[in-house]
């Protein structure tokens, strides 16, 4: 495909060749009002994509789609022009522009550009045998969009497998650290992608304000659990903004560095691994950095996923009955249909002293109610109180902030530090000052947890106080969230200062498993336990 195109006053032939980006059972995800989640493929556009040069100019490029006008980008080598239709005039007439960062109302600087690498940088490794280039490589993407074709001197094509747009709600809180953001993201990835070809996850996120632009496993790309990556689309960005930002971040995953103070070479105006190619016009390219590290990276068999071709022809995939997802010709998709067995259980138990197990009935497809140990009930060994399902222990709660060998402090410990009456130990707060806590009470405001290391407590957001009481060093946390806001340390409610059966929460015994209800007196082989209230004991 040829046509030519006038730019001030200059007319430039272009020269394109179509591409084929997505994978034949590409599928675009999205969510009704009742956050069912459907799936369409009838409607997509295949035969679209191009990618060329312009004449004259070895080192451009150009990448355009014409689903609906004309509309992408043309790179010369120190310069970028866009191009899109204009949607309220008459007639085929297009906007050309040039792409110009000064007025962008969000200046993009190396003050406010950064990556977060979730892994530490990985040693230089010396390559034994060059990876061999000539094989053609493909790396299938799955993006998810909250409410690339830079690639291809590694020889290895960008392609989109699916697309899910959260048009309900976020699945995943969007607003936390860049860090927990990329974690939450793979948790969520493991647990609802896994049926969906794909070697990377691009979680894309819009913001008017970030310090980070990005967060990516290094070197992970082809391992499962984390082959995801989140990108930020801040306010003033433009798409080939954007799209460094991508490609950096899919650099990382395939084991490339910064290029900065590296010595080293591109033949476009930017490097693509340098902080300064977001914010640079004109053709980019991975260095012969990026090219060293990418050969390292697949001679240490890190690009094993890489290997397998998808499909790239134009075809239409029939709708799957029973996998869960309503496709198009499908009404609903309730997924298996075969319920499950009697006696199997039905819902987790997070809690194993204060949460009662729930089993299937074998005739419903519902849980039966969840049911929990009475609040009061002891537990912990006696040192903690069961309150809605939850033991609320003191033991425990200082061994999962601090670690295995920490527990509750002795009175002494409490004495001295919530006597205090400041930010250090307190009772409560409110905007006139700390509250006091009476000698009854002092177990019930700020944990303290005895502190048996030699080596000090580190952690982020929060300063950490130690007293000396009788050669025991007692610790607390001040998250410094000033006066009448409730400080995150404070004693949980119900915190504290018998045989085959406990009360739930319906006043009703639950038995153990083994014995049989209403009293939990007769032994029953085999039996699941249960109450009154559990409905796989009924039919």
């Amino acid at each position: 495909m040829t046509f030519l195109i006038n730019i001030d006053g200059k007319s430039y032939t272009v020269h394109l060749k179509q591409q084929s980006l997505l994978t034949n059972d590409f599928r675009i995800y999205t969510y009704d009002s009742r956050g069912i989640l459907r799936s369409s493929a009838s409607s997509i556009k295949r035969d679209c994509y191009y990618q060329g040069y312009v004449a004259d100019y070895t080192d451009s490029v150009v990448m355009l789609s014409t689903c609906s006008g004309l509309r992408g980008l043309l790179q010369f080598p120190n310069i970028s022009y866009g191009i899109e239709p204009m949607e309220s005039a008459h007639g085929f007439q297009h906007l050309l522009y040039q792409v110009n960062y000064g007025n962008s109302s969000f200046p993009i600087t190396t003050n406010n550009y950064y990556i977060k690498w979730t892994t530490a940088l990985i040693q230089k490794i010396n390559i034994g045998v060059p990876a061999n280039f000539s094989t053609q490589r493909y790396l299938e993407m799955h993006i998810v969009v909250a409410k690339a074709l830079m690639f291809f001197k590694l020889n290895t094509k960008i392609v989109l497998s699916s697309l899910e747009i959260w048009t309900d709600k976020d699945k995943i809180h969007t607003t936390r650290r860049m860090s927990e953001l990329l974690q939450r993201f793979t948790e969520w990835k493991h647990s609802h992608l896994s049926l969906r070809p794909h070697d990377v996850a691009f979680l894309f996120i819009y913001r008017d304000q970030s310090d980070s632009v990005g967060s990516a496993f290094a070197r992970k790309l082809c391992v499962r659990p984390t082959s995801a990556a989140v990108a930020v689309y801040k306010k003033g960005y433009t798409l080939e903004n954007f799209s460094v930002i991508v490609a950096q971040l899919l650099g990382i995953s395939l084991g490339m560095y910064f290029d900065k103070s590296r010595g080293c070479y591109c033949p476009g105006s930017a490097c693509l691994m340098h902080t300064r190619a977001v914010e640079a016009s004109g053709v980019k390219a991975f260095s012969s950095c990026s090219v060293k590290d990418f050969q390292s990276f697949l001679a240490h068999g890190q690009g094993q996923c890489l290997l397998n071709k998808p499909r790239l022809d134009v075809l239409f995939k029939a709708p799957t009955c029973g996998n869960g997802i309503v496709e198009d010709g499908e009404q609903c998709d309730c997924g298996t249909d075969k319920i499950k067995e009697k006696g199997v259980l039905c819902r987790a138990t997070p809690d194993q002293d204060c949460d009662l197990k729930e089993y299937c009935n074998g005739t419903s497809t519902e849980c039966t109610e969840d049911f929990y140990v009475q609040d009061g009930q002891m537990c912990e060994g006696h040192t903690g109180v069961c309150m809605k399902g939850v033991c609320q222990s003191s033991d425990r709660w200082c061994r999962k902030v601090f670690g295995k060998g920490n527990r509750n402090a002795p009175s002494q410990c409490y004495e001295e530090i919530n006597s205090q009456s400041d930010r250090m130990g307190h009772c409560g707060s409110s905007e006139k000052g700390y509250q006091n806590c009476q000698w009854q009470d002092l177990k019930c405001g700020k944990l303290i947890c005895e502190y048996p290391h030699n080596k000090p407590f580190l952690i982020e957001n929060a300063a950490v106080i130690y007293a000396r009481v009788k050669n025991r060093w007692c610790i607390t946390l001040d998250y410094q969230k000033g006066k009448g806001v409730k400080d995150p340390f404070l004693v949980h409610d119900g915190t504290g200062c018998g045989r085959n059966k406990v009360c739930n929460n319906k006043g009703n015994c639950h038995c153990y498993r083994g014995w049989a209800p209403p009293d939990c007196k007769t032994k029953e082989s085999g039996g699941l336990g249960g109450s009154i209230d559990s409905t796989f004991r009924s039919g």
